[in-house]
């Protein structure tokens, strides 16, 4: 911990890491004036920087307009040459050092301030809190956390541990390795809102429901989104969905749920009530929770008033205890909460506006725990948000997913990986929905939902979903297929813009059995050939988002041989490939470590193929497996002579060396052994 009271917050001799607070500025005349500090900070000599804030210059929806503290889903990391190119404010920023290692910031926020970083007009990088009200602050004011390295994961690893693990300015957070990952997450899942919008009513929800039981598709469970709420002039009434709608209220709906097929259904809600608040007209019962704000409508200078929950926590407890409360009485399983950063700019000069904000993250965060334990984080992009999900295990990390627009796909692939560093060590990243029939890009799209580790919704209407797309990321019973952590930009990804860059966007994610689900992509806009590659050192780096602390995978004695997924074709790494990539188009490489002269590429029907088997034990004369579910399988041995004792089982070897397993029928959850001839 360090507090300063420099005119200047020097870093240069900054220790590994900490985090940088002072002391509030006293106002002597007695008048409330709320509490803003900004200092200027100077960094040690650097080559570049990672810069994350919302509307950059990649946005591809907005980035003329400076909505912060509202960011809704548009962090985005920009990388710079110089801090003078900063125009946003922003959360976190790396710095490559020219002495060789690498120092990262984050921003932190406190019981009743929010810090941000900026430019300051003479070139300077500012570090500011606020909070954004016209209250006093009595406590110490918390800036930034730092933390320093040779390796620039465990740089930001280091920072976050100083957010993570502080007991003093009162955030609620946790590791994302110290949460339980919400099991219905773990299956496949149907959202209404990419085809529906809010267009949505019982009769069309039912006819998708009896659509999804028809088919093959092993839907477990679905998502209500926006479109349902009883709202009056854009702000909640009531917890009773639009009587036009769902005429009889959810029991139709729920009576839909099925043991074996939908299992589970969830309800969009808004954390805010609706998109202007609460109306005043609302039939909630809590009005003396309530209170009325002066704020400005959604997506608008126009000045209103709407009503939020009043200051002090036990009043954020009690509207969302009636709005998540009440959802789950209705039957429903999990919730996604969305519109959450803007919460914190409604409240602006408020009295304690950051102090109001944090209560309904906490408030809504516990009740969601104590009602059903499920829940999905949107549109929740600033410190606030970020740093009190110390229940929920699922942020989405990129803005809207939009059907068929070519260059949103591609921005919206790169910043749902490139803002893993920023949200991925205190939860997974959810991808947002994606249509599978999407001319752009569907099985782009499910590949990097298969690589997030995060929930997998597929939004086309029903009798548009393109299985062959869909059933990669799945088993016939509907589980995904998962890495041991989320699939996060290589280390030198991430000091590229792939919009212009040379070479590709490339992004690993650990499997189980010491595999690695390697990714690359050619993002450019406008559309260029790129250099691409993938190396024994991308094996390696491939733990630098594995929990508790990122590691540094050893390269297996017996090497790597890689599976070319859509060649469905195998190789020996021999250190490098290359290859170029002319235009938007993915590559997925699975590297599988040779151990005792075995490698099991796995199911080659899923795109985390080996994900599908857990190796038992092995030697150098036979392999033993666990096979979650297979109708073929790949496996590798250096010798080339490979034997099963099995009758159900037909062994071809393919011209990559690999051993084709034929079974006579799909088969589920069973051990099988392979020997040398």
């Amino acid at each position: 911990m360090k507090v300063t009271d420099e005119t200047t917050i020097n870093t240069e001799n900054f220790g590994t890491s900490g985090i940088c607070s002072m002391n509030p500025e006293k106002n002597p005349s007695g008048k409330k004036r709320g509490c803003s500090l900004s200092k200027p900070v100077d960094i040690p000599a650097y080559k570049k920087l990672i810069y994350y804030a919302p509307g950059q210059k990649y946005d591809r929806i907005n980035n003329k307009e400076d909505r912060w503290p509202d960011s809704t889903n548009r962090f985005q990391p920009l990388v710079m040459e110089s801090i003078n190119e900063i125009e946003r404010k922003g959360i976190m920023a790396v710095f490559e050092l020219k002495q060789g290692n690498y120092l990262s910031m984050v921003a932190v926020p406190g019981p009743s301030t929010i810090a941000w970083f900026s430019r300051e007009e003479n070139h300077e990088l500012l570090i500011n809190a606020s909070n954004l009200g016209t209250g006093e602050v009595e406590t110490e004011v918390p800036l930034f956390a730092w933390g320093k390295s040779d390796d620039i994961y465990m740089s930001m690893h280091l920072a976050w541990k100083e957010i993570i693990e502080d007991t003093k300015f009162g955030n609620h957070l946790k590791w994302r390795g110290a949460k339980e990952y919400p099991g219905i997450f773990t299956r496949l899942g149907w959202c209404t809102w990419e085809e529906y919008r809010q267009d949505i009513s019982e009769r069309i929800i039912i006819q998708s429901v009896r659509q999804l039981e028809k088919s093959e598709l092993p839907v477990r469970y679905i998502l209500i989104d926006d479109g349902h709420l009883d709202v009056k002039e854009n702000k909640f009434v009531s917890t009773v969905p639009d009587k036009e709608k769902f005429p009889e209220n959810w029991e139709n709906i729920m009576r839909m749920k099925q043991s074996t097929k939908i299992k589970w259904i969830g309800l969009w809600l808004n954390f805010n009530g609706y998109w202007d608040g609460i109306s005043e007209c609302n039939k909630l019962n809590i009005d003396s929770s309530l209170d009325s704000y002066d704020c400005c409508k959604l997506n608008s200078t126009g000045p209103m008033k709407t009503l939020l929950p009043a200051s002090g926590y036990e009043n954020s407890a009690v509207f969302y205890e009636k709005m998540i409360g009440d959802a789950a009485a209705y039957g429903f399983d999990f919730v996604k909460v969305d519109n959450q950063a803007r919460n914190l700019d409604m409240y602006i000069n408020s009295e304690q506006a950051v102090q109001s904000s944090k209560n309904n993250s906490v408030a809504m965060e516990k009740t969601v725990r104590d009602a059903m334990g499920c829940l999905i984080n949107c549109m929740a992009h600033n410190a606030v948000c970020i740093c009190n999900t110390g229940d929920g295990n699922v942020t989405r990390c990129s803005e809207d997913y939009l059907a068929g627009n070519l260059i949103r796909v591609k921005s919206h692939i790169h910043n749902s990986y490139a803002n893993i560093p920023l949200f991925g060590h205190t939860v997974w990243g959810d991808h947002d929905m994606f249509h599978s029939g999407d001319p752009c890009g569907g099985r782009l799209l499910a590949v990097s939902k298969a690589m997030s580790g995060g929930p997998v919704l597929i939004s086309d209407a029903i009798e548009n979903i393109v299985s062959e797309i869909v059933m990669p990321l799945c088993l016939s019973n509907g589980d995904i297929p998962r890495p041991e952590a989320p699939a996060s930009p290589l280390p030198e990804s991430l000091m590229i813009n792939p919009a212009e860059a040379e070479n590709a966007f490339r992004v690993a994610a650990p499997l189980a059995n010491g595999a690695v689900a390697v990714a690359v992509y050619n993002l450019t806009e406008p559309e260029k050939l790129v250099k691409a590659h993938i190396s024994s050192q991308d094996y390696i780096d491939s733990g630098m988002m594995i929990q508790p602390v990122p590691v540094k995978k050893t390269l297996p004695a017996g090497g790597i041989l890689v599976f070319d997924w859509y060649e469905q074709e195998a190789f020996v790494l021999d250190s490098t490939h290359r290859f170029m990539m002319e235009k938007f188009s993915d590559k997925l490489f699975i590297m599988l470590p040779v151990i005792n002269g075995w490698a099991v590429p796995g199911n080659p029907d899923k795109y985390l193929s080996p994900a599908v088997c857990d190796i038992i034990e092995s030697s150098e004369s036979s392999i033993k497996l666990r096979i979650h579910e297979a109708e073929r399988f790949l496996i590798w041995n250096r010798s080339g002579k490979i034997a099963c004792s099995d009758p159900d089982v037909t062994l071809n070897r393919k011209k990559d060396g690999c051993f084709e397993v034929r079974f006579k029928q799909r088969k589920t959850d069973f051990i099988i052994t392979f020997s040398l001839t």
